[in-house]
């Protein structure tokens, strides 16, 4: 990418950055809330490290990514000491969980007891406990991924394993109180 590329890119970053904060801003007051409480999470599919490095000087501080690979491409290339969070928001195959258990902070789409419990193998292996959030097909279609029934989901992702948890913005919804 060209240096005009990456300052027209970083421009568009600033732009979206301020409407995003202020449309969240807008919400969170509508609804009674804080606009601190809200996540405001960046997904990077596709974005070089560059741009994603001048979003987080402008103040972002959650990014998602959709693959392992891109991910690790761009792991080295992050500003990870400015207080942000690495998360994997797009499906997890179970034998790519080793390359990313000790980089992430959460990862956002455990649909099957199978990859739960190797999130939990690794992670007990490296002394923490992962927070994740169970992906749940509630439309019941075969093509889309995650577990067809939330219940179940819970009760069989917190018995396949102790080193889960549910991360603490999601304590508040039912489907979530085993994980306190």
């Amino acid at each position: 990418m060209t240096e005009k590329c990456f300052e027209e890119r970083f421009r568009d970053v600033e732009e979206n950055y301020k409407v995003i904060t202020n449309r969240i801003a807008e919400a969170a007051v509508r609804s009674g809330r804080k606009p601190e409480d809200i996540t405001f999470l960046a997904a990077t599919k596709t974005v070089p490290a560059e741009v994603i490095n001048h979003a987080i000087g402008c103040g972002l501080r959650f990014i998602g990514e959709n693959r392992v690979q891109e991910f690790m491409d761009k792991y080295e290339k992050i500003d990870w000491d400015k207080g942000v969070s690495g998360q994997i928001i797009g499906r997890l195959q179970t034998n790519k969980v080793k390359y990313i258990i000790d980089k992430v902070d959460c990862i956002q789409s455990v649909d099957s007891v199978k990859l739960a419990k190797e999130i939990s193998r690794l992670a007990e292996k490296i002394g923490r406990k992962m927070p994740v959030l169970i992906e749940v097909n509630i439309g019941g279609g075969g093509r889309e991924g995650g577990a067809g029934n939330t219940r179940w989901a819970w009760k069989k992702a917190r018995a396949a394993s102790k080193k889960l948890r549910c991360p603490s913005y999601w304590k508040k919804l039912p489907c979530c109180r085993a994980f306190r």
